[in-house]
Formats: C-alpha cells, structure tokens, sequence
C-alpha cells in the first residue's frame, strides 16, 4: 500500500509506503513501530524506531516504508522551535494527550446521548403504564 502525505500525523500499516514529494525538507519523528527512510539522491538508508526522528535535508522525493506498524509525525523543520533536538517521545507523549482529551470528549457525549434516550425511554414508559393499568372496557351489547 502507497499513499501521499495528506496529514502530519500518519498511521502506517506494516509494508505500507509514504511517499513525501513536496520539495520540502521535513523531520520525520517515529511514535510507535519501525520505519525505513530513503531519498532520493542519497545513497544512505535510515531506520528509525519509535522515539528516534531523522531531520531530512532533502528536497527531493522522500520514501518512508513501515517494517512494523507505524505512527509517525512529519514536520517542517521550520515550523519547529529546534529542528536538530527533536524529542520525539514528547511529541508521541502530546499526542497521545491530544488523542486522550478526544476520545474522553467523545464518551462524555455519548453518555449524555444515551442518557437521553434512556430518559425519553422513561416518559414513555410512565406515559403507557396508567393506559396499561385501566380495567379493559366491557360492551354492554346485547342488555
């Protein structure tokens, strides 16, 4: 599987491809997995294990090849405070807050909905149970 670099933030399933070809240099911070990096124009090969990060001089085609299922970030190094010290376990650690605090977001709202409808299920339930309580009319046909 290949795919373009569309989100900093990319998953990685094992033997899939990032292909980084916006004639950029980037910073390439492995959070979980293991990756292999090559470029166009250099001869090195580059494998980064979760925690690790390669600052790419390269403004040419990038491959990023996961060995192992993969989450990583791919950054400017400009946008960067400082490109050479990146602590990739920081921004792992940051992510994984980020993720955290969405995902609490997410249940918070869906306790409240199925409260709802738990509430709604309960009105009409009270709604009903006089209805089912009434003695059953009888006809008085045929007196």
């Amino acid at each position: 599987m290949s795919q373009v670099l569309r989100h900093p933030l990319t998953d990685l399933p094992r033997g899939g491809t990032l292909r980084i070809a916006d004639g950029r240099s980037h910073v390439v911070a492995v959070f979980e997995g293991q990756v292999w990096l090559t470029q166009d124009g250099d001869l090195r090969d580059v494998f980064l294990e979760a925690g690790e990060s390669f600052n790419s001089g390269s403004s040419g085609v990038t491959l990023v090849q996961a060995m192992r299922d993969a989450r990583l970030l791919v950054s400017d190094p400009a946008a960067l405070d400082h490109p050479r010290r990146i602590d990739a376990r920081a921004l792992h650690q940051r992510a994984r807050q980020l993720r955290d605090a969405a995902l609490a977001a997410l249940i918070a709202r869906s306790a409240a909905a199925v409260e709802s409808a738990f509430v709604r299920v309960a009105q009409v339930v009270h709604a009903a149970v006089p209805a089912l309580r009434r003695p059953p009319r009888t006809s008085k046909a045929g007196c």
